[in-house]
């Protein structure tokens, strides 16, 4: 990082992450659609209610992984598939979705919570941190046992536990009641597939 000729703008190198501290934050009243903008971009907003600090926590995994290409990327597209590849209107190809790049997916996914009126946010936290739990490694204890050990998590109070597979129980079966459509439903099945080893967790 370093000032141009004029010393007026900063220029970063193509390996430079920039994190941009004096951002309003997430009580801004941005409408914010999507957390992996694209390769470059990772806009940091909450997957729950406050505190802050455990999304932008998980949101680090996440890249990290992604990075390290430790994220089961196959469920990963699964899920997707499940929420967005249902609707008849998608056109989609067999050699499109293979070749869907991974911050497409993570895109369709993991959604930002807000805290607008109206909305059933409370849900969307709980089926990001199954998503969370479901694809941050091949095996899900892996990413359990990094919030157990986490102090930014809820989790690291002893005695607490997970719940993801017997909350993705009940949205299976109140899912039609709750407003969510065939693809969502048929994606909490898919997450309680793989949380299964986190029963009674």
């Amino acid at each position: 990082m370093h000032f141009d000729e004029s010393n007026q703008y900063e220029i970063f190198d193509n390996d430079t992450i920039f994190v941009h501290c004096t951002s309003p934050g997430p009580f801004n009243d941005a409408k914010v659609k999507y957390l992996f903008q694209s390769e470059q971009q990772l806009d940091l907003y909450l997957l729950f209610a406050p505190p802050v600090t455990i999304s932008m926590s998980m949101l680090g995994y996440l890249e990290a992984a992604r990075q390290s290409n430790r994220l089961d990327m196959k469920y990963a597209e699964q899920l997707y598939s499940a929420i967005h590849e249902r609707n008849p209107s998608d056109d989609v190809t067999e050699e499109k979705k293979e070749s869907l790049p991974v911050n497409e997916i993570l895109k369709g996914i993991v959604f930002p919570f807000t805290l607008e009126e109206g909305t059933n946010q409370k849900l969307v936290s709980l089926l990001n941190q199954a998503i969370f739990l479901a694809i941050g490694d091949m095996d899900p204890m892996i990413p359990y046992k990094w919030l157990k050990s986490n102090r930014l998590s809820m989790l690291s109070i002893p005695g607490s536990k997970v719940k993801s597979y017997e909350q993705m129980e009940k949205m299976i079966l109140n899912g039609k009641e709750l407003g969510y459509s065939e693809g969502f439903i048929e994606m909490f099945r898919l997450l309680k597939t793989k949380l299964e080893i986190l029963k009674e967790k």
